[in-house]
């Protein structure tokens, strides 16, 4: 090969290998950015979860202090009616004395 092409055939051949190197690398970023992706999509899946879990415990919450509520009502609702039956009870004693 003359001494005038030489640095052209090296100049080219340089070319190529960084060319090479930088399809390689591009091929790992490439599957680099395909893994990000599904680990994103992964944590989608995640927060899901985690809203769904939420938005239960939230429901059990509202659920827990409605039964609460009604337990409430019940005792204030039999505390009259012992009232009303020691009330009774009194008086029937009283009457019968």
């Amino acid at each position: 090969m003359s001494d005038a092409v030489r640095p052209l055939f090296d100049g080219l051949h340089t070319a190529a290998e960084h060319l090479r190197r930088a399809s390689d690398d591009l091929k790992v970023a490439a599957e680099t950015m395909v893994a990000a992706v599904n680990h994103i999509g992964a944590a989608n899946a995640a927060f899901g979860t985690v809203i769904d879990a939420a938005m239960h415990a939230q429901n059990e919450h509202e659920d827990l202090r409605r039964t609460v509520n009604r337990l409430e009502l019940m005792v204030m609702a039999q505390s009259v009616e012992i009232r009303t039956m020691r009330e009774q009870m009194e008086k029937q004693q009283g009457n019968c004395s």
